[in-house]
């Protein structure tokens, strides 16, 4: 007798969207070196999770990889990240969380999922609204999904309760101080590994994380902690209901205006294929992952 075929072990989905705009220019390296700290935080104890970077400002939006491995996940270079234009926030954003919604269709098991957001600035060139994106991020909360927003050298908690994450979920650095930017990253690289594992229940921050983050807008206990894990018993709720119009490859309609962009080959240094084409954010233009 044949027995039944394994199921698949749940995997986590971590896209991170990451600002490109002309102001990061002058924080170009140490950014690089905080997020490179970030990928090797995950790929110590990244196994089951995938990973996509996103990168936003209002002359391009890039995908520098997608749904890879997070062992496979190319680091930061002068090739790949070049800071330019303005910020596009709720449009990336918004466009990010829709390709991701519509990515849950390559999944037998649907996915813990993670969407971290990194920005210098405060929204300057979008078509949405505050109140639309903030809507739709409670809505994917609602769903089981972890939302973190890392505020660079700007108030986290304002910036964040606006687009509806938490302030459990978010937090503020000080771009200006290496060691405080990459202990931003290591923090937010911690706590999403230890929620891809299984050893917490979400991929809040500690007050630690914000103290060693040199986070000046931060007040002690405004903001709970990382929760513990969830009991090996309870099954996590992932993210059922998801809308079948956004479902990849079933017809599903376009909510934002603009044109749907099918943006498949990551970047050449991945797959040795050709970078994927720019795609301009200001016009909110819809993408996949």
């Amino acid at each position: 007798m044949s027995s039944a075929p394994a199921t698949p072990a749940q995997q986590t989905l971590v896209t991170f969207l990451l600002d490109k705009s002309y102001s990061i220019l002058e924080i170009k390296k140490q950014t690089m070196e905080a997020f490179n700290g970030y990928l090797d935080g995950l790929k110590k104890e990244g196994a089951g999770v995938l990973f996509s970077l996103v990168q936003f400002d209002t002359l391009s939006i890039e995908r520098i990889c997608v749904r890879v491995p997070v062992a496979q996940a190319p680091i930061l270079s002068d090739a790949n990240y070049t800071p330019a234009g303005g910020t596009p926030l709720i449009d990336a954003a918004w466009n990010t969380i829709h390709a991701v919604e519509e990515s849950l269709a390559n999944f037998e098991v649907k996915p813990k999922i993670v969407v971290c957001i990194q920005t210098d600035g405060e929204e300057n060139a979008s078509s949405r609204s505050f109140e639309e994106l903030a809507g739709l991020i409670k809505e994917k909360t609602a769903q089981g999904w972890q939302f973190n927003f890392m505020g660079c050298g700007i108030d986290g908690y304002a910036q964040s309760a606006r687009m509806g994450i938490a302030a459990a979920n978010a937090m503020s650095y000080d771009r200006h101080d290496v060691d405080m930017t990459r202990a931003a990253f290591a923090a937010s690289a911690a706590n999403t590994a230890a929620f891809a594992a299984g050893r917490l229940s979400t991929t809040a921050y500690s007050d630690d994380d914000r103290r060693s983050a040199g986070d000046a807008y931060f007040r002690p206990g405004a903001a709970a902690a990382p929760t513990p894990a969830i009991p090996a018993t309870v099954k996590p709720d992932g993210v059922a209901g998801l809308k079948a119009g956004y479902a990849l490859g079933k017809g599903g309609t376009t909510p934002a205006p603009g044109r749907k962009l099918d943006l498949t080959t990551p970047l050449a240094a991945l797959t040795g294929q050709a970078p994927v084409p720019r795609t301009r954010a200001g016009t909110v233009e819809r993408f996949s992952l």
